[in-house]
């Protein structure tokens, strides 16, 4: 029996899952197990199958952004000009909070903490402190926090009571068991404190059902619940300031219960399913059809790049992949170099576009690079 991560209901409603053992996880990589999506009829949430010795994958395996200081992810190119993650999440961090002179804020699931990192850079006087349930991380820290200000696996308790706000970029995710981690940032909190999360939207970022190492994929229902449930007073859930994302804003406190989710939602969450489940075949049928020995490459480097390859019957064709990230440029990915769109080899007739479907047909559309080439694209 698997119980909802949130509301603890029986889930029996399967909304997904792999026609093979091999899933992707959100690094890229292939792991030999099946991907199992269930939806909350109780709460709204939509919940993976949990990864066996999933503490075990984040502290010796789980590798996030970890080969430089300075690696990042794209987080929007609008006309050639290209926007990085942290850039982003700090501008929106600080148009959200107050973060004064003397802020205690702690980075909870942080990696390598990019974000705290460029806000000590900023000179505005915060006292920022790190926690990880790995220690791979350790190393990147060091170079801004100083000893006492950051620990691993286990928050100390002389932090009870601590903190201004805890941050959470991109992990709550990652975790199955939601009600202690929820309960271990209320520990630390001040009284007056807020948790401020950013928390992948399945709703306009599809690729986040099908992530094998998200056991969480959050609705605005269920984000609702989770607070609800563990005693924060919700300020408010932004789902449009950070693309494919949503910005919760939460203070330690009693809330209302949120309503019971509605059909519609359902409905939604079994469409993007079903848009998975057609997704293995609509790239194996193009395949078929591409001329025999003509030249590929995959645009994207990313979680739907690795899908895409990863439905391909073979990669003989495909010569590179394709991305604007200027920090994978020159680096490898599935044995094939990636490569800056300008770079393309003219040899290439075919380009898989493996992006975000409700914004890669612009993505492409703008790349001057690629005007008058003989191309055929196929979009995932």
């Amino acid at each position: 029996m698997i119980n909802c991560n949130v509301c603890n209901e029986n889930l029996t409603d399967k909304v997904y899952d792999t026609t093979g053992v091999v899933s992707i996880t959100s690094v890229c990589t292939a792991v030999e197990y099946p991907t199992e999506v269930y939806y909350c009829n109780g709460c709204g949430h939509v919940q993976t199958l949990e990864m066996p010795n999933e503490s075990s994958y984040y502290d010796e395996t789980y590798n996030f952004l970890a080969e430089s200081e300075e690696e990042d992810q794209i987080y929007l190119v609008d006309q050639g000009n290209i926007t990085y993650r942290t850039q982003h999440q700090v501008t929106v961090l600080l148009s959200k909070l107050n973060l004064s002179k003397g802020t205690r804020i702690l980075d909870y699931g942080c990696a390598k903490s990019s974000t705290m990192r460029e806000l000590t850079r900023r000179n505005l006087g915060i006292t920022p402190y790190l926690f990880d349930i790995s220690e791979r991380y350790t190393a990147f820290w060091d170079e801004f926090i100083e000893d006492g200000k950051w620990a691993t696996y286990n928050l100390p308790e002389s932090w009870d009571g601590h903190f201004d706000v805890v941050t959470s970029f991109f992990s709550l995710e990652h975790i199955s068991k939601l009600a202690d981690t929820l309960q271990h940032i209320k520990r630390v909190l001040n009284d007056n404190g807020y948790l401020y999360a950013i928390i992948p939207n399945t709703q306009t970022n599809p690729a986040d059902l099908i992530v094998v190492d998200h056991p969480n994929h959050f609705t605005k229902q269920s984000i609702m619940r989770m607070l609800s449930d563990n005693d924060f007073s919700l300020q408010e859930i932004d789902d449009s300031s950070h693309r494919g994302a949503y910005i919760v804003v939460a203070k330690k406190g009693n809330s209302l219960s949120p309503h019971t989710p509605d059909s519609i939602l359902k409905n939604e969450i079994t469409s993007i399913g079903e848009f998975w489940k057609s997704a293995a075949q609509r790239i194996q049928e193009f395949e078929k059809t591409a001329t025999i020995n003509n030249a590929s490459a995959i645009y994207g480097a990313g979680f739907y790049g690795s899908f895409l390859a990863s439905n391909l019957s073979a990669l003989d064709n495909v010569k590179c992949f394709i991305d604007q990230n200027k920090f994978l440029q020159g680096t490898q990915l599935m044995g094939r170099p990636i490569i800056s769109p300008i770079d393309l080899p003219n040899e290439v007739k075919i380009v898989y576009v493996a992006l975000n479907p409700k914004h890669s047909r612009k993505i492409i559309q703008d790349l001057t690079c690629f005007s008058g080439k003989d191309i055929t694209f196929f979009y995932i």
